[in-house]
């Protein structure tokens, strides 16, 4: 995975689905904090210096199964799940003519 993108990403807090009670923290990067509100806040997360990337190519129906390739390869080969997964929004609806185009980097550390 790359340092550092200018993508913007999710932070998944959710321990088990639930299409009723979701708990994503919608992440931009800016070059400087602005004035926070009620529902914009500014801090710095932590870097992620290790971690299990997946590209996930269209829709958005499918990523399920994306997630459960990468769940199986740590299972697999024993690794420790160290923190929230992150979701990077590469390619998507603001930039592809197709859904075929769609490219999600799911990285888990």
């Amino acid at each position: 995975c790359p340092p550092e993108t200018a993508y913007c990403f999710t932070v998944d807090y959710n321990k088990n689905y639930n299409p009723d009670d979701i708990d994503l923290e919608y992440c931009e990067i800016v070059s400087e904090h602005g004035e926070p509100s009620d529902i914009i806040k500014f801090r710095e997360l932590p870097v992620v210096k290790t971690a299990v990337c997946y590209a996930h190519h269209g829709s958005y129906d499918t990523f399920s199964k994306s997630m459960s390739e990468v769940l199986r390869y740590l299972e697999a080969n024993h690794y420790e799940i160290a923190d929230n997964p992150r979701f990077n929004y590469i390619h998507g609806v603001w930039d592809s003519d197709s859904v075929a185009g769609w490219l999600t980097e799911i990285q888990v550390p």
